[in-house]
C-alpha cells in the first residue's frame, strides 16, 4: 500500500476530534483486549425476571414443555373432531345447495342473453377471469389508473350511451372530450389530478376512481379545483367499491348524507370556499348499466360493445368478487374442504348477493 503523508497541522485537527470522541465514550480507553463491566450492574434484575416468568407461565403452560415436543392434553380432543365433522357436513351441504341455485340462475341468464338482441349470446360470468393467479383476462388492470382508462374509453365513445344510462345530467350526446389524469394546478393549495374529466360545452362530469385507495378526502378538493379551472355546470362523482362505504362514513361524518332514494351525497367546503357536492356511486352500478346497454342496444359499434363486455366481466369478477360459471362447476365436483384452488368456505363472496344481482339484471320476460 502506498504511504500517505500527514502534516503537523493535520494532526492538530485529529487531536481535537479525538478529545471530543473520548469524552462521551470512555470505554475506548480500556485495555485493547477487554472491557470490564461493573459487577453490580445486574443487581435486582433477576427478581424482576422471576416475577415476569411466573406471570407468563401462569397464562401459557406451553412454556413448561420440553423444547422439541408438545403433547396436547388428551381431554382437548374428546369429541372435538366429531363435532367438527358434523358441522362441516351440514355447512358443505348447505353451501353446495346455494352453488347449485347460483348455477341455475347463470344458466337462465345465458338463455336470456342468447334470446335477446345483444351481440353476445352468453353472460359475462360464463368465463373465468378470476381463478388464475394475477389474471385479469385479456387486459392489464393492476392499478386504479388502468380502470380509469378503460372507463374513460367507454365514456369517450358510444355516443355517450353509458353516461346517459348511469348519470342523470342535463348534458346530452357525445361529450366534447374525455380526459384522464387531468392536471389541476392548485396555486396556494395542493395540485391535483382528476381521474376522469368529461367535458361538454356548458360544463361536465368529474369522476374520482377508487379501488381500495384510503385517501377519500382529496375528492372534494379535486372537485373544487375542477370548478376553479372550468366554467359551466359540473357533476362530481366519487366511484368506489361498496365495501369502502364504512370508511366513507368515517372520513366525511356529517358531511355525508344517505337519502332513501338516490346516491349518497358529500357536501363539503374544501379550502374554506363555497360548498361542493359530490355524488357517491359504486362499481356495481357501472356493471349494471353496462349489462342493460349490452342486452338491449344492438345498434352500437362492435368495438364499443366488445370493450364494454370485457370491462363488465372484469368489474364483476375482480371488484365485486362474483363467481364465474367454471368456478361453480369445480365447486360441485369437490367433496373436500379444498380442491385445487377452490374452497367452498372462502373462494368468493356472498352467493345470495350474486343471485339477486343476476336476477335483477337479466329477466326472463324482458325480451317478450
Amino acid at each position: 500500500m502506498k504511504g500517505m503523508e500527514v502534516t503537523n497541522c493535520e494532526w492538530a485537527k485529529v487531536d481535537g476530534w479525538w478529545k471530543s470522541h473520548i469524552d462521551p465514550d470512555q470505554s475506548i480507553l480500556t485495555d485493547a483486549d477487554s472491557i470490564v463491566l461493573d459487577a453490580g450492574w445486574f443487581d435486582g434484575q433477576w427478581t424482576s425476571i422471576d416475577d415476569w416468568w411466573t406471570s407468563y407461565v401462569s397464562t401459557d403452560r406451553l412454556a413448561l414443555v420440553d423444547d422439541l415436543e408438545i403433547t396436547p392434553d388428551d381431554r382437548s380432543q374428546n369429541n372435538s373432531w366429531d363435532d367438527l365433522d358434523d358441522w362441516w357436513q351440514t355447512y358443505s351441504e348447505a353451501r353446495q345447495k346455494d352453488v347449485k341455485e347460483l348455477l341455475a340462475t347463470l344458466d337462465l341468464a345465458n338463455e336470456t342473453w342468447a334470446a335477446g338482441p345483444s351481440q353476445f349470446d352468453s353472460d359475462p360470468l360464463s368465463a373465468d377471469w378470476q381463478t388464475a393467479k394475477g389474471s385479469t383476462g385479456p387486459i392489464q388492470l393492476s392499478r386504479e389508473e388502468d380502470w380509469s382508462y378503460g372507463l374513460a374509453e367507454l365514456f369517450r365513445s358510444g355516443s355517450g350511451v353509458l353516461i346517459d344510462e348511469l348519470i342523470d345530467i342535463a348534458h346530452e350526446g357525445t361529450p366534447e372530450s374525455v380526459e384522464t389524469e387531468a392536471h389541476l394546478p392548485g396555486g396556494s393549495e395542493t395540485t391535483r389530478y382528476e381521474d376522469i374529466l368529461i367535458n361538454y360545452l356548458d360544463g361536465g362530469i368529474s369522476i374520482e376512481v377508487k379501488i381500495g385507495d384510503t385517501n377519500l378526502q382529496k375528492t372534494v378538493e379535486t372537485a373544487a379545483l375542477v370548478e376553479r379551472h372550468y366554467s359551466g355546470d359540473w357533476t362530481h362523482i366519487l366511484l368506489l367499491p361498496a365495501y369502502q362505504h364504512p370508511q366513507l362514513r368515517d372520513t366525511f361524518g356529517e358531511e355525508l348524507t344517505e337519502p332513501a332514494a338516490g346516491p349518497p351525497i358529500i357536501a363539503a367546503t374544501p379550502f374554506g370556499n363555497r360548498e361542493i357536492e359530490v355524488q357517491v356511486r359504486n362499481w356495481q352500478e357501472i356493471s349494471t348499466a353496462l349489462r342493460a346497454i349490452l342486452q338491449h342496444n344492438d345498434k352500437l359499434p362492435p368495438h364499443w360493445v366488445a370493450s364494454a363486455y370485457v370491462v363488465c366481466t372484469l368489474i364483476e369478477q375482480r371488484i365485486l368478487g362474483f363467481a364465474p360459471k367454471p368456478m361453480l362447476k369445480r365447486m360441485l365436483a369437490t367433496d373436500d374442504i379444498i380442491h385445487n384452488d377452490v374452497s367452498l368456505a372462502t373462494s368468493f363472496g356472498d352467493i345470495d348477493s350474486e343471485i339477486s344481482y343476476l336476477q335483477a339484471t337479466t329477466k326472463e320476460t324482458q325480451y317478450e
